[in-house]
């Protein structure tokens, strides 16, 4: 980062370090943060988010992911929203407008859990394979929240959030 940034740099690089800290969501694949859809109104969109990102030159995706409904909502299907990510290789180039970020990336374990579950669905031609999208913080789901997601086993209510690899129902 040169000495002298443009107004317009340091504007994004401020908006970006408090999106971060306030809705940022690090894992083994590296950082997410979630908006609802058509949150505009009341925050930066994953569209605005972008734009900053692109502004920086810091590498991004947009994805569509869920989350579960609000405690006071009478609706009780999942919230669709999108997710801005930076892959974990990528985010070196965030490092010189938010430096605190580089110890934190660094602690991360390699094993840290990433953003795809993976399932697996019988059919009947054979188990099928699919990749779902479900927003960063899915790990520390309860119970609870999973089986209203449906990630618990529908036969034997194993926790599918847990080890996928040792399921055997």
């Amino acid at each position: 980062m040169a000495s002298t940034v443009a107004p317009e740099a340091r504007a994004a690089q401020r908006r970006i370090i408090s999106t971060i800290n306030a809705s940022g969501k690090l894992n083994g694949d590296g950082l997410a943060m979630w908006r609802e859809v058509n949150c505009g109104e009341w925050k930066a969109t994953a569209a605005e988010i972008g734009l900053d990102l692109d502004l920086l030159q810091v590498p991004h995706t947009i994805v569509t992911a869920f989350r579960f409904p609000l405690a006071s909502s009478h609706s009780k299907a999942m919230r669709e929203g999108e997710e801005v990510r930076i892959l974990r290789q990528d985010l070196p180039n965030l490092f010189p407008w938010m430096p605190s970020l580089e110890q934190t990336v660094a602690d991360l374990p390699n094993d840290s859990p990433g953003w795809d579950f993976t399932l697996f669905q019988p059919r009947a031609e054979g188990i099928a394979i699919a990749k779902l999208a479900l927003a960063a913080e899915w790990p520390a789901w309860s119970k609870k929240q999973a089986r209203a997601a449906r990630l618990v086993c529908a036969e034997c209510d194993y926790d599918l959030g847990v080890e996928t690899g040792k399921h055997a129902c």
